[in-house]
């Protein structure tokens, strides 16, 4: 054990990680619970501050993401203004979540709220039936307002009334909405839906600034199959025949019944990298509305694979050995992203990340990113979230060859303040499928 944390103190030191935490505190205001609470996200980057009077002033995120917008006479004193982003909680979430400061504050005049989106935020999302929720006192996300979205500029606007933890919803989603799947393996997707009765939001010209009305929100369903209008694979019309062309794969529904389940199988070889992720849409219709369109990327590797952050190569070079009790493994790519695990396991089975005696760190080259599994908050190591899953040891010509799967995320950069309270967190997914052979001399 103690090889195992000399390397973990000694790559925590190189890739200067901090601690986490997700402490919450004082919620907005108390509202009736009817819908079902979750988790409280946890932070995903630094706080934006400035001071807004009352002749009114904006502010935006560092990365230019959100803007809010206070009209002249919408606070009465100066007041410091904070947005802090958050993992997104939400019932039917759609991109980041945010924290708005100081917690609680309300407006006499509404705040405009506008977010820069991007393509894979909304991958699988109906930009149709958008809708602001904030998380209130009890824990339960309340719709409050439609949105309107200018696919043109890509901008989501809409208007809010008082600070607490904000996101973005939408009443469609095709999930996974991004993913990866190997050669000839296939994939189910799931057409979601929110429902609280009658969902209340059509798609608008223009915010609606003046909503009182708040509807709780509860987990999404599946839909019906009879939702779907038509299946698409890269934009060809798959719903009622195969394409003609099979080398991106085959779309059709899955054996569920009457729900709204597609059943993807990937191809027997990668696509080239122009036309991969393949793109499978689905296009909703319903009676009296307009047609959504629900839209879902899916990686195709070959068998051996990894990821850092969404990286994907077409190069892979693996090194594993077991020795002393430990198990190494090292992944790199063609665009020197690498991944490595350290481990007292080798035999089948699922590990959890842990600070004991399971440890992943990542570094994603371009992007200048590194991360670790494991962190330290308050002194006290804790660990991300993640599986090192071996599925299979067995004995080939003579050498020794493994199996298996990785898949969680990694703490790439965190800040507390004096009391330990978070002030900044960050992770990064890592995944890898492996059949390599393991040195054991």
């Amino acid at each position: 054990m103690k090889t195992l944390q000399a390397i973990v103190i000694t790559l925590l030191v190189l890739v200067g990680l901090f601690s986490c935490d997700n402490n919450r505190e004082n919620i907005n205001p108390d509202k009736p619970v009817s819908g079902t609470p979750t988790e409280v996200g946890k932070p995903l980057g630094a706080t934006t501050s400035k001071m807004i009077g009352p002749q009114g002033g904006s502010i935006t995120t560092s990365d230019g993401k959100l803007t809010l917008t206070f009209p002249a006479g919408a606070v009465t004193k100066e007041t410091n203004i904070t947005i802090r982003p958050v993992e997104n909680k939400a019932w039917g979430g759609v991109g980041t979540g945010y924290e708005f400061g100081p917690d609680g504050s309300e407006f006499a005049k509404v705040v405009t709220f506008t977010y820069h989106y991007t393509d894979r935020e909304i991958n699988g999302a109906s930009l149709d039936n958008m809708a602001l929720a904030f998380q209130d006192q009890k824990k339960v996300w309340q719709m409050t307002s439609p949105l309107v979205v200018d696919k043109a500029q890509k901008t989501i606007t809409g208007y809010i009334k008082h600070f607490s933890w904000w996101s973005m919803v939408t009443r469609y989603r095709l999930v996974p909405e991004y993913d990866t799947v190997l050669v000839t393996q296939t994939k189910e997707l799931t057409v979601e839906y929110l429902e609280n009765g009658e969902w209340p939001w059509t798609t608008t010209s223009k915010p609606i600034p003046d909503i009182e009305l708040l509807y709780p929100l509860i987990p999404p369903k599946v839909a019906d199959r009879t939702d779907i209008a038509k299946l698409y694979l890269n934009g060809v019309d798959c719903t009622t025949s195969a394409p003609k062309d099979p080398s991106a794969g085959l779309l059709g529904y899955a054996n569920k019944g009457n729900k709204a389940v597609i059943m993807y199988t990937a191809p027997g070889k990668k696509p080239e990298d122009a036309y991969n992720p393949v793109a499978i849409s689905v296009e909703l219709s319903h009676a009296g509305k307009a047609k959504l369109m629900l839209v879902s990327n899916l990686f195709i590797h070959q068998e051996n694979t990894f990821s850092v952050d969404g990286s994907g190569a077409s190069k892979i070079t693996i090194h594993a050995a077991y020795s002393s009790g430990i198990l190494y493994m090292s992944f790199e790519d063609n665009s020197s992203n690498l991944l490595n695990v350290y481990a007292e396991h080798f035999k089948t089975g699922k590990f959890s990340f842990n600070t004991k005696d399971t440890y992943v760190g990542a570094i994603h080259y371009s992007k200048k990113k590194g991360g670790s599994s494991i962190y330290k908050h308050c002194r006290e190591e804790k660990s991300e979230q993640g599986d090192l899953i071996i599925e299979k040891i067995y004995k080939s010509d003579g050498k020794t060859i493994m199996k298996g799967q990785i898949v969680g995320t990694v703490c790439t950069d965190h800040a507390a303040d004096e009391k330990c309270n978070v002030i900044l967190h960050e992770t990064m997914k890592v995944s890898a499928n492996f059949t390599t052979v393991v040195n054991t001399n």
